[in-house]
């Protein structure tokens, strides 16, 4: 909780920005820019930078509000956040727990704003239907999978499925 309420509440305050590029940026401009983010994110945590100790209040108010932007502008609220706890002293359960609770700030945030913005067209609800089957699974499969592996595999999982993600979206 220490560090999950400072950044959920700057997250929050920026999920509308975020929002706001989503509604005003062309696709193609945001799709590639995701891409190249989450790229640069997995390249960071693949070099296995590490940092020692509690950050101070004011780098984790922006890490939690640049979450919040890429939630906002992009749905995708996690590599500064991966980035943060799997960087840091935390063991993994500890970090997963974290990331989780500040997912349910991003979530909640964006689930709102995107509905003020009027983003929930027919269309778009029918695909969230579509992909809640593997939304599922992946919960599920997490939970199995999570405490039987080592910390080790979890960060290469982790780093793995980031630059799938970067690849994926800056190609498509």
């Amino acid at each position: 909780r220490r560090s999950v309420v400072p950044l959920g509440l700057a997250a929050m305050t920026t999920v509308p920005a975020g929002a706001w590029l989503l509604v005003h940026l062309d696709a193609l401009v945001m799709r590639r820019a995701i891409g190249l983010l989450v790229l640069g994110f997995a390249a960071v945590l693949g070099l296995g930078w590490r940092y020692r100790g509690r950050l101070p209040l004011p780098v984790t108010l922006g890490v939690g509000a640049s979450s919040g932007l890429l939630s906002g502008a992009m749905g995708t609220p996690g590599p500064p956040i991966i980035l943060f706890y799997l960087s840091g002293p935390a063991n993994p359960s500890v970090a997963r727990g974290s990331m989780i609770g500040f997912f349910a700030f991003t979530t909640t945030t964006a689930l709102f704003t995107y509905g003020w913005h009027g983003l929930y067209t027919e269309d778009v609800l029918w695909r969230a239907a579509g992909l809640l089957p593997v939304f599922a699974i992946g919960i599920w499969l997490g939970r199995r999978l999570f405490g039987r592996v080592s910390e080790v595999a979890f960060r290469r999982a982790t780093l793995a499925l980031l630059a799938l993600i970067g690849i994926a979206t800056t190609l498509s």
